[in-house]
């Protein structure tokens, strides 16, 4: 806690046969993360085609096609809603496979897809040849109804007339009729819409090139209609008869391909997880350092995990060669209590601390919950939201590691607004002493605004306080003693100075102006070393940011005002229209009195985690934490629908 967990970096040499099974294992149990290793110049690199990549890559696009083939013909289950997806998720499917290497699984794949793919891939074709019917018949549909009922032989070019039909822009009419005007040219006009209209021209065979040459030069776009011995409509309705029947006919070959999708979708999701599993294997092992006969792996080991590392190791490999040591650039990996790492996303937010640089995790859990519940402070807003995360984490948290944590965050922040809303005496705002009854508590905002700011301000006095002792704790830590003293100490002297100049007597007043006078000395000297005279004298201004970065906690009372004046007038709307309203005025009064603290808890509790995440992030973490880290990332195969006897 207060330090990420000891990381230690590993370089094993091993024979190159025997790096594969190790990165299966590697991979399966999740115990370090890859990285790339460091080229030996001084050896003959050779270099050598990673784990069946080309022949893994070529069946992952295979199986790809497959999906994307058939995703409209899978099951379609009905969707759960949104409470149920979070308090009570159907489990997930899991079927069981073997642990293989990638050329087995590739072989696998393939196999598979041999039997699976025939059976769709008949069933596609079909269905494509059935559309293309239908499209082809609506299109040939549509292109007759622009002709006369005559005869559609009629229009068919002969010997000696070339006879052109298509569409042209409505605004090209005219020009058409200029072009040809001098020719011995018949043209028929029928409108098709607003934009087009269908023509029909027919000239001699000795004209038809100079025709075609203006029908190009005005957009003309040729159609094709079926030359028989019959009306327009007769052939339309034996089209649309034909378009009737391949349409039950399509609609029977999809129903096969949705029973035998029913039957293979989760075995191809199956198939696809383990491709890409086999992919991060190529990946990994595409960072190792290959030497001829042997390749080395590089990996970042947790203190924890470094015994499981080395024996996973020795399995594969009887001879090998390894250094372990410590290093100052690796990752972080938090090492937090289970109670306290959901707030670790908080701090992912901002920046994920360097290795074994501060983690304010522990510190913020605590002073994050206590804001937020100080902002939303009311008791039984946080039973509702403690409710909710308990339901949460017992539903979608038993499958879901991301939520799961959520959760626990959850319980949390809705245990502060409890205890905080009792504080505040808050059960729903005022609603209790509105019916008579008493409820216990300290301290009401709405009538002590002036305590309720005082104390949002001690607040503020001790969190920057923390802040800056631990700022110049790191600082000494690192021997950077000058730095200690100009960027955290002038602060501490003029925080503690203020505090004892404002509310001392006497010795403790003077005592204050004198810490406060000693904190400008050391803000100008230090910025004069630092920067010269011009920063250093500019520098002063600082101490007006500093208050106002105190004045800036003001904002917990007024968030904390803010919920109960809302609270407040739902109360008040509610009750009144029970008393004003007979009969009726009870339903409506309850439909206000629960859909106006509904909104209450959501609004001011989405402001009070934003004005949270303010104060912690621009006025606390900017008096001692730098970030800048990077996250530590397991080399791990998650499987979400299949398991291995690993697992």
């Amino acid at each position: 806690m207060f330090r990420s967990a000891t990381l230690f970096h590993t370089r094993t040499i091993l024979s190159k046969d025997k790096a594969e099974d190790l990165i299966i294992k590697l991979h399966e149990h999740g115990i370090s993360e890859i990285k790339e290793a460091e080229q030996t110049k001084e050896l003959n690199v050779e270099v050598y085609e990673t784990l069946d990549e080309k022949a893994v890559k070529e069946t992952q696009n295979q199986l790809n096609e497959i999906i994307t083939k058939t995703i409209n013909y899978r099951e379609i289950k009905p969707p759960e809603s949104m409470i149920t997806q979070l308090i009570n998720p159907t489990p997930p499917e899991k079927i069981k496979v073997d642990l293989l290497s990638n050329e087995k699984i590739v072989n696998e794949v393939q196999e598979k897809l041999s039997l699976i793919k025939p059976k769709i891939e008949e069933k596609l074709i079909l269905i494509e040849e059935k559309k293309s019917i239908v499209e082809k018949n609506d299109y040939l549909i549509e292109n007759l109804e622009a002709l006369p009922n005559d005869f559609t032989n009629f229009f068919e070019s002969t010997e000696n007339i070339n006879i052109q039909i298509g569409i042209v822009n409505v605004n090209s009419l005219d020009q058409l009729k200029e072009k040809v005007k001098q020719q011995n040219v018949i043209i028929g006009i029928k409108e098709k819409n607003e934009l087009q209209a269908f023509i029909f021209v027919a000239t001699t065979i000795s004209h038809s090139q100079e025709i075609e040459k203006v029908l190009h030069e005005i957009g003309f776009e040729s159609i094709t209609i079926p030359f028989e011995k019959a009306t327009p409509e007769k052939i339309m309705k034996k089209l649309t008869q034909e378009n009737k029947t391949t349409k039950q006919e399509l609609r029977a070959i999809e129903a096969e391909l949705k029973g035998v999708m029913k039957e293979q979708a989760s075995k191809l999701d199956v198939l696809e997880e383990e491709i890409d599993i086999s992919i991060q294997r190529i990946i990994a092992y595409e960072q190792l350092n290959k030497m001829n006969s042997l390749v080395t792996l590089e990996a970042w080991v947790p203190e924890e995990n470094l015994e499981k590392f080395k024996s996973t190791i020795k399995k594969v490999c009887k001879e090998y060669y390894m250094e372990v040591e410590e290093k100052e650039e690796a990752p972080t990996k938090f090492d937090n209590h289970p109670l306290i790492q959901p707030f670790e996303i908080i701090t992912e937010l901002y920046s994920v601390p360097k290795y074994k640089q501060f983690d304010p995790t522990p510190v913020l859990a605590i002073s994050f919950a206590v804001f937020f519940g100080y902002m939303l402070t009311d008791f039984f807003y946080g039973l509702v939201l403690l409710g909710i995360a308990v339901l949460m984490y017992k539903g979608m948290g038993k499958y879901n590691p991301g939520m799961k944590k959520f959760s626990v965050l959850l319980m949390w922040l809705g245990i502060f607004t409890s205890l905080l809303g009792v504080f505040f005496k808050s059960y729903l705002g005022d609603f209790f002493p509105r019916i008579g009854i008493e409820l216990p508590g300290v301290l009401d905002p709405l009538s002590q605004v002036m305590e309720a700011i005082i104390l949002s301000l001690v607040i503020a006095a001790v969190h920057l306080f923390i802040g800056l002792v631990i700022g110049y704790y790191e600082n000494a830590r690192k021997g950077k003693m000058i730095d200690a003293l100009g960027q955290q100490g002038v602060w501490l002297f003029l925080l503690i100075g203020g505090i004892a100049a404002l509310i001392g007597e006497g010795i403790f007043s003077t005592i204050g102006l004198g810490l406060i006078g000693l904190a400008v000395i050391i803000q100008l000297v230090y910025n004069y070393i630092q920067s010269g005279p011009i920063i250093s004298t500019l520098s002063l201004f600082n101490i007006s940011g500093f208050l106002g970065d105190v004045f800036s906690y003001a904002r917990l009372t007024a968030l904390a005002i803010g919920t109960a004046g809302i609270a407040l007038a739902v109360n008040f709307m509610a009750l009144m229209m029970v008393d004003m309203v007979p009969v009726v005025g009870i339903i409506f009064g309850i439909m206000i009195f629960i859909g106006g603290h509904i909104f209450n808890m959501v609004m001011n509790g989405l402001g009070a985690f934003i004005h949270a995440l303010r104060l912690h992030f621009l006025e606390f973490f900017s008096k001692f934490y730098e970030g800048g880290g990077k996250l530590y990332k397991p080399f791990y195969a998650l499987r979400k629908n299949n398991y291995t006897e690993d697992d």
